[in-house]
């Protein structure tokens, strides 16, 4: 006799599928993704925060998520940060970090609580972007306004200085 056992494994199938799809889609992203503990220790790293960052997946993996803080942001900065995440809430901001080679740039990020089932947060992910380029073009931006605000303070003060000045001898030829 033969003892056949059938067993349907196409949804174990789509989830596997489906959870490939989704690694790939985070290992190929354009953005710097990281997955921490609840302490801030991290646990995962994408590679464009390896190329972002300069840091490799094994020189992080384990460490505080603090090993890139620049000191640019008070405590409380942080403090807030903390407090949001922390309470399931979803945080965005700027800040500036620090690559291995010391290199400050700036990251746009939104960072939030992964769950479990009862609710409970066990994780947080943080998925940034490097604006370094967008912020120094706004400080360029903001110089040149600056600089153009002045040559017009200066220009009005000349056209009012000279016009004071032809306008005396004016008065008195008129006066004449």
């Amino acid at each position: 006799g033969v003892i056949c056992t059938i067993r349907d494994v196409s949804e174990r199938k789509k989830a596997e599928s489906s959870v490939r799809r989704l690694s790939t889609a985070v290992q190929q992203s354009p953005s710097i993704v990281f997955i921490t503990d609840t302490k801030g220790i991290l646990e995962y790293v994408n590679p464009q925060f390896t190329e972002t960052t300069g840091y490799s997946s094994t020189e992080v993996i384990g460490k505080d998520s603090n090993i890139m803080k620049s000191g640019k942001q008070d405590i409380y900065f942080y403090k807030e940060l903390w407090e949001t995440i922390g309470t399931g809430k979803v945080w965005r901001g700027h800040f500036q970090n620090r690559k291995k080679n010391g290199e400050l740039f700036w990251e746009a990020a939104s960072i939030s609580a992964i769950l479990n089932e009862s609710g409970e947060v066990i994780n947080f992910i943080k998925i940034g972007e490097d604006i370094t380029q967008q912020k120094n073009t706004e400080l360029q931006l903001k110089k040149a306004l600056e600089k153009a605000q002045q040559s017009d303070r200066l220009k009005t003060a000349f056209l009012a200085n000279m016009s004071h000045e032809i306008r005396t001898p004016m008065n008195g030829i008129l006066g004449f």
